[in-house]
């Protein structure tokens, strides 16, 4: 039996890029290619399907570049773990749907300097 979790594509949301990576949600981190675990921030405005501490699985890379051509990173997540424990499939880039975000002064093409916390975008398929 499959499990779907509907999150509403048309909410905001925002996710600490990887909870593993030092430092308080405000502040800049410096992230390279690989696995990252982030996790939703609750705010008021945010979809309730995706709840305070959800946990999102995913990869991160860097040296893109965005639409305009400026250095950029992406970050996808394919899972999402519950507060309560369930766990479902899900399609969320980092930034807009478009699953880029500009990197920060400091970077690299092996790493990306990013806010923390960004929003992050439920999508139907991976951009």
């Amino acid at each position: 039996m499959s499990r779907v979790l509907a999150v509403d594509t048309t909410k905001g949301l925002k996710a600490v890029i990887d909870i593993n990576q030092p430092g308080d949600q405000s502040q800049l981190g410096t992230y390279r290619n690989g696995a990252v675990v982030g996790r939703i921030a609750g705010y008021s405005w945010a979809d309730p399907s995706l709840p305070d501490g959800t946990l999102l699985y995913g990869r991160l890379w860097t040296g893109l570049v965005d639409e305009y051509g400026r250095p950029a990173a992406m970050a996808r997540y394919s899972e999402a773990k519950l507060p309560d424990g369930r766990t479902f499939p899900v399609c969320i880039v980092v930034g807009n749907p478009d699953g880029r975000v500009r990197t920060q002064p400091g970077s690299n093409p092996d790493t990306a300097v990013l806010p923390r916390e960004l929003p992050v975008s439920a999508v139907e398929r991976w951009p």
